[in-house]
């Protein structure tokens, strides 16, 4: 079981340590202390893993780590020259976080479109976009010619454009 975990926990962390070494960047003045740094709250990461809510997103349960560890680094070389209030640092992490789940909202409103389609549909979209499948081997499958598959997955696409559209100013509101 733990060994389960262990693979869980690195591949997890190897997908998201860009992201939280820029996060941890963006609130420290230089890389060197990002280096430093990194190693230990990845450490901590690991030590905590165990109360890891899988349900959760791993890299907002890591950032929160890493800014208690952020500030506690701080404090302790709080004689330096250069640093942030804390009140500075909480804004900058927070305006990160922020901006982070903004950059998803296409892709979530992508999902959340997709899911609307009725499943034929889905799965004609789908297989369409799958690498080395062609419109013509597909539209063999179901009996239609290339011409008229175009012109199906044409008015899919805008569809979904639309549709897509249509999530992300609802997000925005």
């Amino acid at each position: 079981m733990e060994s389960d975990d262990y693979k869980t926990f690195v591949n997890l962390l190897q997908r998201n340590e860009a992201a939280l070494r820029c996060f941890i960047r963006s609130l420290l003045p230089s890389w060197n202390d990002v280096d430093d740094l990194m190693q230990e709250i990845s450490l901590t990461l690991w030590e905590k893993f165990s109360t890891f809510d899988q349900q959760t997103e791993f890299l907002k349960w890591a950032y929160v780590v890493a800014r208690f560890k952020v500030m506690n680094f701080r404090s302790k070389k709080g004689r330096e020259r250069l640093h942030f209030d804390d009140d500075v640092l909480e804004l900058l992490a927070s305006e990160i976080e922020d901006e982070e789940e903004d950059e998803k909202l296409p892709e979530k409103a992508l999902h959340s479109c997709i899911e609307k389609l009725p499943e034929a549909r889905r799965q004609l979209l789908l297989n369409s976009s799958q690498k080395g499948v062609t419109v013509k081997s597909i539209a063999e499958e179901l009996g239609k010619t290339p011409k008229s598959l175009y012109r199906t997955l044409d008015r899919l696409k805008i569809k979904l454009f639309e549709c897509i559209q249509t999530e992300l100013q609802k997000d925005l509101l």
